[in-house]
């Protein structure tokens, strides 16, 4: 008999037997409780590749003593944030496990009524950043806008990550254990037009993906895990934008550069340095057009007079218009 845990006065011979409470979780009930002496203590030679309830082994680092694999929850998380229309909300998707992590993909999907994804990475996810010795991990590819054919209908949008933390060393390069780390962080931007407390359900997914559903996995000791999923929700708020009026770059300060913004605004197909619309009317007519930034060429060369409010301070709109301001360019 070998690597196996009988309790008795000293140790039964054989190679990696131990004598130890097994800490089984009751009685009649054999399963491993966490900390068990028989987690990862027991052989690869001549073990099936799956326990006696059907899970793989191993579930850790080696396989375990006894019938069951030792397997503690994997749980992927999605915050709640709120999202506006001059305030994009950052979500990030959190993990939960017991074990090494070396890969990772899922779905998130959306309610694209309400928000748009614009960006999905990996800021201020410290675990995943620190792959490779701090350059990351080898590859993280995302899609912004997968696609939904098979997905059922009440799940109109959505992307999709694909992360592994290396290649060549995926043993070692790994998302170590721990609880509710953040791995990605995703993006969104309010939809305009939906009223303060409008949500959007954030749910993790198996079913986006343009050709391939991309699926629900967390990869341990190169065995696709499925984890346990928890949503997350996105609620609208509407916070005032707040902008200085003729600071169309954003950079706090009223110059040349901003001329330079409001005329390739104009004339590049509406592209260019400008976020906030409202910014750009230095004249604060209603519209965007040439005579904005000849109104800032008057202020900033003819001593002209100041511009209207928000200036040169920064603050709300205080007159209505159907100008946008996509974000807050000033606190």
């Amino acid at each position: 008999m070998r690597y196996s845990c009988i309790e008795g006065a000293e140790v039964f011979p054989g190679e990696g037997n131990i004598n130890a409470d097994p800490l089984f979780v009751g009685d009649g009930d054999i399963r491993l409780q966490r900390g068990s002496p028989c987690i990862d203590a027991g052989t690869f030679e001549g073990a099936p590749t799956a326990d006696i309830a059907g899970n793989a082994r191993p579930c850790g680092l080696a396989v375990d003593m006894g019938a069951f694999e030792y397997c503690p929850a994997i749980r992927l998380a999605l915050s709640h944030a709120l999202v506006a229309e001059c305030a994009p909300a950052r979500v990030f998707v959190n993990l939960t496990t017991g074990h090494p992590v070396q890969a990772f993909s899922f779905g998130v999907a959306h309610d694209s009524a309400v928000v748009t994804l614009t960006a999905i990475d990996i800021v201020n996810c410290p675990a995943v950043q620190a792959l490779n010795g701090g350059e990351g991990p080898d590859y993280f590819g995302v899609c912004l806008s997968a696609g939904t054919g098979d997905c059922p209908p009440d799940i109109p949008a959505g992307g999709t990550v694909y992360c592994l933390g290396a290649q060549t060393q995926s043993s070692t390069m790994t998302i170590p254990p721990g609880a509710d780390q953040p791995i990605t962080r995703l993006t969104y931007a309010a939809v305009p037009g939906n009223g303060n407390g409008t949500e959007s359900t954030l749910a993790i997914v198996g079913c986006l993906g343009d050709h391939v559903p991309v699926e629900v996995i967390v990869a341990i000791n190169d065995v696709p895990r499925i984890p346990d999923a928890a949503g997350g929700l996105l609620t609208v708020e509407a916070p005032e934008c707040r902008f200085i009026r003729g600071d169309a770059n954003g950079d706090r300060r009223l110059d040349i550069a901003d001329v330079m913004s409001v005329l390739i605004y104009l004339f590049d197909g509406r592209r260019g340095p400008l976020r906030c619309q409202d910014a750009g009317d230095a004249n604060d007519d209603g519209r965007l057009n040439i005579a904005d930034p000849v109104r800032i060429l008057a202020r900033l060369f003819l001593d002209g007079a100041p511009l209207d409010p928000p200036y040169p301070a920064c603050g709300p709109d205080p007159t209505l218009d159907r100008l946008e301001c996509g974000v807050s360019t000033c606190q």
